[in-house]
């Protein structure tokens, strides 16, 4: 395993980036054996970029503290979904897919009144989804269900319709 971890160093300070698939192919390992391999390299102290072009060796500070931006961008979005994830005692999740904090916050107190006994969760998604949603996810012994996305305009217009009627 130290031979092919010298090889890949001395590929790597060839000065080009170099793909995943390209090491993977020429060492005839696993994808993910190079990025295991790549990992340990980075434990061992050396400063090895990824990027859409590949991986590189660093060619300076520059490129050592973007790459510790993009890991710690990395951890907090994986941070954030953990705790998307955590339901907790509740069967009932309302995932609440809105473009910012205050879209949330504006139709958080309708749906708690439509699910009173879920936990809700606020997801940001600008990206993919145009308006706000929400998903119903609910615990069905140790899984969980999730239904389709309902477009919160919709709940919006049935309750002021029920508003109307009474």
């Amino acid at each position: 395993m130290e031979k092919l971890k010298d090889e890949m160093v001395y590929d790597l300070i060839q000065g080009y980036p170099i793909y995943q698939k390209e090491f993977a192919k020429k060492y005839d390992i696993s994808e993910r054996q190079v990025r295991r391999l790549i990992r340990d390299l980075r434990f061992e102290g050396y400063p090895i970029i990824s990027g859409n072009e590949g991986y590189w060796i660093a060619a300076g500070d520059d490129e050592i503290k973007y790459m510790i931006n993009r890991l710690a961008s990395q951890i907090k979005a994986h941070g954030e979904l953990i705790q998307a994830m955590k339901v907790g005692d509740k069967k009932t999740c309302v995932l609440v897919i809105a473009g910012n904090k205050n879209e949330y916050n504006y139709y958080l107190p309708l749906l708690k009144q439509k699910h009173p006994n879920a936990s809700f969760k606020y997801a940001s998604s600008t990206k993919y989804i145009h308006g706000i949603y929400y998903r119903i996810v609910e615990k069905v012994g140790t899984y969980y269900k999730r239904n389709d996305l309902t477009e919160i305009d919709l709940l919006v217009e049935q309750s002021r319709l029920r508003n109307e009627v009474e």
